[in-house]
């Protein structure tokens, strides 16, 4: 697992850098409001997400990201040992692989869409199924949709996610989950 996680990061780190010297770059902090439910059997929570963003080219853009996640959710109905109004609480590390293209671009305001793939890295939930904690698998793979404005130094998205992770204690089902993410970030580097 963390060989995989370490490839990622190595990855996208380059691919940045290699790309960085030929287009245009932005970097900065980002920090977003999420809610999420689980199998359509959860009412969704709001949790949180922050971290880094990298943007690589005009146009047509590359955006990968490194993202620590919070995600709350209360069960609506009984799953296996899990109680009704049980609070699922999930902590992960996600890694979105975004490419875009930028409606509106000008120095200091843009419109833009975005799409790609995303991986979750699970590092603590407290979601237990037959009396064990690790009910989830520690590996959740989705995409991720959204739309974007830019002003000035700043960044707002609203993002869709969709994605799953394999049921340990059911080894043929999966826990399908769904966020929306509200989140604003700021530009260090804008060049």
């Amino acid at each position: 697992m963390k060989t995989l996680f370490r490839r990622l990061v190595s990855v996208a780190f380059f691919i940045a850098i290699a790309v960085a010297g030929y287009s245009q770059f932005t970097f900065g902090p980002k920090v977003s409001l999420n809610f999420s439910n689980i199998s359509q059997k959860t009412e969704m929570k709001p949790g949180f997400n922050a971290g880094i963003f990298f943007r690589i080219g005009r146009s047509f853009y590359f955006q990968p990201e490194l993202d620590y996640s919070f995600r709350s959710s209360t069960l609506k109905k009984v799953a296996g040992e899990l109680k009704e109004n049980a609070r699922l609480k999930n902590h992960y590390f996600d890694i979105p692989l975004l490419v875009g293209y930028k409606f509106v671009d000008n120095p200091n305001f843009n419109f833009r869409i975005s799409i790609g793939p995303r991986i979750g890295i699970l590092i603590t939930n407290n979601t237990q199924t037959h009396g064990k904690d690790n009910a989830m698998g520690r590996v959740q793979i989705g995409g991720r949709a959204g739309i974007g404005i830019d002003f000035w130094r700043f960044t707002f998205d609203v993002n869709y996610d969709l994605s799953a992770n394999k049921d340990n204690s059911t080894p043929s089902t999966w826990w399908k989950q769904n966020m929306i993410n509200i989140g604003l970030g700021f530009k260090i580097l804008k060049r």
